[in-house]
């Protein structure tokens, strides 16, 4: 798509500033310096505005200063004539005092007159731009530039829902946008919950404000903002634009952010979808992998030993065929859980650690080992795919440890762990004990503890390995909601 160097073909180019009391410029985009003639906005900070600016805007650049300490915002117009082409170019000016005191100046310079029919060519332009990627990054940004330079929106911003935060998380926004909350870190602010723009985004249905300060409950009451419109992005997040001066969001401005939004959100589906399928691609691969490398191993042995059994007669190198027989049974069990499953969990609920690490327990060949679950507590999880987590651990234990080792479970702060009192992993192995395919047993399969990450990325844990009390192996799970129970230590063999 052809532009003026945002990836969206503009008729309005939004130069931004911030002016603090001093009336020096500390903030200017590099737009706003393009249209003063000025190469880099580096040139403009610490500059008086008049000393930068033509004097055609000088009346109503101090026009709007003066208006800005009394009403905080000011909207005005500079026409000039342009020699390049005879004609007149437009200059609207926007200044709005910022939560830090400073001065926000806001240019849109362009044809704001564009028909609806054109609008929509570029809306369509975008959106084919909007679904040739699959980066979350990509599709904000190009939303942000379509809004402020096609729909003439300066003050315009995108939020998404976010796995680590119950809040809508600001991925994208205009220059305007990120300095009206304050010019030094030009940081965005998050959508928090039981606000207007949360409960928009929950309903799925758009919201016009006419008159934003107004209301209780919105998200940015120290914002000096007059009409705000609020556009859920699908199932992901909410378009927002605002305007701070005296004025509306006209209802062609609305019908076409509302279709920006619904193709936004069209656009986030399908590339989740499509890393999904990535994903799923990537371990359908692994699987291939391993039935065509790793399964030949058992299958040599099967072949020779049964081979030799016909020879001569001696049944004992089944015992062998049988071995091998177990572990290509475990190695396809465990790839195909991963090649199925991935990171998805089902429904999570409360589940007890002393029960599900006692199943778990008892359905493996433990021998004379001993599993101890110190103090009870229960972690919210999907009850199957823990009791997976358990089984790879304790099964590490048994295979890599004495005959009598002793396997604790215990809650911690914020989850639990897993400790044996095993010969431990070496540290320079620590890292690599989660890679697919990593084993230091002739009979493993190298999946196990992938499968022990994989299930712990899919609720959002953490986990990693460090060294127990007794110098065996100990896995920490973080990051969960752990509810402490009643005291008791229950020991299993």
């Amino acid at each position: 798509m052809d532009a003026s160097g945002d990836g969206v073909r503009s008729s309005i180019r939004v130069g931004v500033a911030v002016l603090d009391e001093r009336e020096r410029h500390v903030f200017a985009n590099g737009e706003y310096a393009s249209l003063y003639g000025y190469d880099d906005p580096a040139e403009l900070l610490d500059e008086p505005w008049r000393q930068c600016l033509p004097s055609s805007h000088h009346d109503c650049v101090a026009d709007g200063l003066s208006a800005v300490e009394c009403s905080g915002r000011w909207f005005g117009t500079v026409r000039e004539f342009d020699n390049t082409d005879c004609g007149e170019r437009e200059y609207q000016l926007t200044f709005v005092r910022s939560t830090t005191g400073e001065t926000v100046v806001v240019v849109r310079e362009g044809d704001r007159r564009r028909s609806h029919e054109d609008r929509l060519a570029a809306l369509n332009e975008a959106t084919q731009d909007l679904f040739a990627t699959e980066r979350t990054s990509v599709i904000a940004k190009t939303a942000i530039d379509v809004a402020k330079c096609v729909f003439d929106q300066p003050f315009v911003t995108l939020w998404l829902a976010s796995e680590d935060t119950e809040d809508l998380v600001p991925v994208a926004g205009s220059d305007a946008a990120r300095v009206l909350a304050g010019s030094e870190d030009l940081e965005m602010r998050p959508i928090p919950p039981d606000t207007l723009e949360m409960r928009t985004f929950e309903s799925g249905e758009r919201s016009l404000v006419r008159d934003y300060s107004s209301q209780p409950d919105r998200a940015f009451p120290d914002l000096p903002l007059s009409s705000v419109l609020l556009v859920p992005v699908g199932e992901y997040g909410l378009l927002g634009t605002s305007v701070p001066h005296a004025g509306d969001v006209g209802e062609e401005t609305v019908e076409l952010l509302t279709l920006l939004a619904r193709n936004v959100g069209v656009a986030l589906d399908r590339a989740s979808k499509h890393r999904e399928l990535e994903r799923r691609n990537e371990r359908l691969d692994q699987f291939t992998g391993v039935v065509s490398h790793d399964l030949r191993g058992p299958l040599s042995i099967i072949s020779g030993n049964v081979e030799l059994a016909r020879e001569t007669g001696d049944t004992s190198y089944l015992d062998n065929v049988d071995r091998a027989v177990e572990r290509m049974d475990r190695l396809i069990d465990e790839v195909l859980t991963l090649a199925r499953e991935g990171l998805a969990v089902g429904e999570p609920e409360q589940v007890s650690l002393v029960q599900t690490a006692t199943r778990a327990w008892r359905s493996l060949p433990t021998g004379d080992a001993t599993l101890v679950v110190d103090d009870d507590a229960t972690v919210h999880a999907d009850p199957e795919r823990l009791q997976t987590v358990f089984e790879n651990l304790f099964r590490n234990s048994v295979e890599h440890g004495r005959d009598d080792v002793t396997v604790t479970v215990e809650p911690t702060g914020d989850g639990f762990a897993v400790s044996d009192d095993g010969p431990g992993i070496p540290a320079d192995e620590r890292t690599s004990v989660f890679d697919r395919g990593f084993t230091t047993s002739e009979d493993g399969t190298g999946f196990g503890l992938a499968i022990v990450e994989t299930v712990a990325e899919g609720h959002g844990w953490t986990v990693s390995v460090t060294e127990s009390d007794a110098g065996g192996a100990r896995f920490v799970f973080e990051d969960l909601d752990v509810r402490h129970g009643a005291r008791r230590t229950v020991s299993e063999h």
